[in-house]
């Protein structure tokens, strides 16, 4: 178990505690509990880019199971996205952590154009769901925009993503099934006359 200091938001000073048998993540002050994450509800930790007069930080964005109870079509059955902002003391180890760098988001100088192709349809009709209440706020949360495309019609998606990309999309998140990720690729790699159409650039396509 490592323990080594760092502030929650307000200054109070902490101590942060990771276990790596539990795989959890405690944070105390005083030698009482202020904050307990499970490791395995952690999505990712975005390491905030540095400023000048800033001391650097971590956010770690979480993804909590429905509460029991939840009440409303639109929140019962799904998760909840929170953040815990970290702020860390000159020569912090906290990010150089096994437990913590290989859940590290670092902060991207060049941020790639996404867009998601969603068909209505998938996952019994719980597709446009799941990018609506999971996908586009961790994206958010990220610190990476997005804009979601619905298909209308078969065929529809490879017709978008052409389109897209065409656009300057550089990276495409499907969700959807196999027809899907068929058309997408039929409509990014074939001309009329089912000719290969080389890509100019590297695209990345995200399955969900």
């Amino acid at each position: 178990m490592a323990n080594l200091p760092v502030s929650l938001d307000g200054g109070h000073a902490q101590l942060v505690s990771l276990d790596s048998e539990a795989g959890t993540v405690t944070f105390t002050r005083n030698g009482e509990t202020t904050d307990h994450l499970r490791l395995a509800t952690v999505a990712f930790i975005k390491q905030l880019p540095a400023l000048p007069n800033v001391q650097p930080a971590l956010e770690f964005v979480t993804v909590d199971p429905p509460k029991e109870g939840a009440s409303g079509e639109e929140q019962a059955g799904w998760a909840t996205i929170s953040s815990l902002r970290v702020t860390l003391p000159p020569n912090s180890e906290l990010a150089n952590h096994a437990l913590i760098s290989r859940l590290l988001l670092a902060p991207s100088t060049a941020q790639r154009q996404l867009a998601i192709i969603s068909n209505a349809h998938a996952g019994a009709r719980h597709a446009p769901l799941a990018i609506e209440h999971l996908v586009v706020p961790l994206l958010a949360a990220a610190g990476v925009g997005c804009a979601v495309h619905p298909t209308q019609s078969e065929g529809h998606a490879g017709a978008l993503a052409a389109r897209l990309v065409q656009a300057g999309t550089q990276t495409l998140l499907l969700a959807g099934g196999d027809g899907t990720v068929g058309e997408v690729v039929n409509g990014l790699l074939l001309e009329d006359g089912a000719e290969l159409a080389p890509l100019e650039e590297r695209l990345g396509l995200v399955l969900v």
